[in-house]
């Protein structure tokens, strides 16, 4: 769950503990502390941020296909959407678009 050191560094509250981070609230009550001065969030704000940074995690892995040909991919889209004349409400039918919408509709935020 590298997700739980990930989400709580992003709110800058950098957990302190040993071993695997907490799977439950009483573990993360016993055992994680947090430097002086950083408020402890809540054990119910962590699962949400945790079940976000995944969803996140997840996207950045789909946006970039594993290497930088995902990225060149991308670049490609938005020339061929420029190219094609695609602005305003009409991007949406670009490939760029529908390229990072199905990812998104693939891994949505969690509620």
């Amino acid at each position: 769950m590298a997700y739980f050191d990930d989400w709580l560094n992003s709110q800058h509250k950098y957990p302190i503990y040993q071993g695997d981070p907490p799977t439950t609230e009483s573990d993360y009550n016993a055992r994680i502390s947090f430097p002086e001065g950083v408020s402890r969030p809540s054990w119910s704000e962590v699962v949400a941020g945790v079940a976000l940074q995944e969803v996140l995690s997840k996207r950045v892995h789909a946006y970039f296909s594993e290497d930088i040909q995902g990225l060149s991919l991308q670049l490609e889209k938005i020339y061929d959407d420029i190219d094609a004349g695609k602005f305003g409400e009409d991007a949406k039918t670009g490939q760029f678009y529908k390229f990072i919408k199905d990812i998104k509709q693939k891994y949505p935020k969690p509620e």
